[in-house]
């Protein structure tokens, strides 16, 4: 069920779905259907420019990202810091041919360690082997806030969720374990908004932590060429919608 749903998923956004429509399109050139093809190819290259373009992907993510403003850490109140996973690539040769993490985990990471350094709560390292069975993610996330200085006692992890469903039902079952009842809750902005309704379904009392903005904001001529950064982080707010929606479909949040 989560190979599959990975599947659907990645033909339900970009660049899966530009990819369909222009197989669609091939199809169609071998029955020689050319109006329709011409249509589908003009669908595809517009879709291609503008998710690649700052404005269009800031449009996208800036509802997600500003949902959640980032707080005061002095100020922050909670039990427990909880911070999720997002990937982490298996051999990397400038960590010895060891796993490491993907960019957007270790900018979680760091905002993970700046709360703790302040607050001095536990932290509760949400990842599992979705992918790649020989290390969990929570593993490997573990390792780099030790590095920054953060001591292994402090340190607790869950190895086994493979999404955010799980980040937050086998959180709460730590969480209980341990009669904590708010959390601090670290992921990237343009993710917090489906993160935060996930684990208040299962009862978690939340304070969100932002971390990891894709936006830019701030435009120049540069901003309408196209980018593959941008059409990636495009895609990634497109997916979150779509999750949002289908939460809401599921279970109601």
């Amino acid at each position: 069920m989560f190979i599959l749903s990975k599947v659907v998923g990645y033909f339900l956004i970009p660049p899966g779905i530009i990819i369909l429509i222009l197989f669609i399109s091939l199809l169609l050139i071998l029955k020689n259907k050319k109006i329709v093809v011409s249509f589908l190819v003009f669908i595809s290259m517009s879709s291609f420019y503008l998710l690649s373009i700052d404005p269009i992907k800031d449009k996208i993510l800036i509802p997600l990202e500003d949902k959640y403003p980032f707080p005061n850490i002095q100020n922050l109140d909670c039990d427990v810091i909880v911070a999720l996973g997002g990937g982490y690539y298996p051999v990397s040769p400038e960590n010895q041919n060891k796993p490491d993490l993907k960019p957007a985990v270790t900018r979680r990471l760091i905002t993970t360690f700046k709360v703790w350094k302040v607050q001095h709560k536990k932290i509760i390292l949400s990842g599992g082997r979705p992918i790649y069975k020989y290390f969990s993610e929570a593993e490997i996330m573990a390792g780099f806030l030790k590095l920054l200085g953060v001591d292994e006692s402090f340190l607790i992890l869950e190895q086994n969720s493979k999404n955010t469903f799980e980040n937050a039902k086998l959180t709460k079952i730590i969480m209980e374990e341990n009669q904590w009842s708010k959390a601090c809750l670290v992921t990237s902005a343009y993710h917090m908004p489906r993160a935060v309704k996930i684990f208040k379904y299962f009862g978690i009392n939340v304070v969100p932590v932002p971390s990891d903005y894709r936006t830019t904001r701030i435009y120049t001529w540069f901003s309408l060429l196209s980018q593959s950064s941008v059409f990636d982080n495009s895609a990634r707010g497109i997916r979150e919608y779509i999750g949002l929606y289908y939460y809401k479909l599921r279970y109601g949040i």
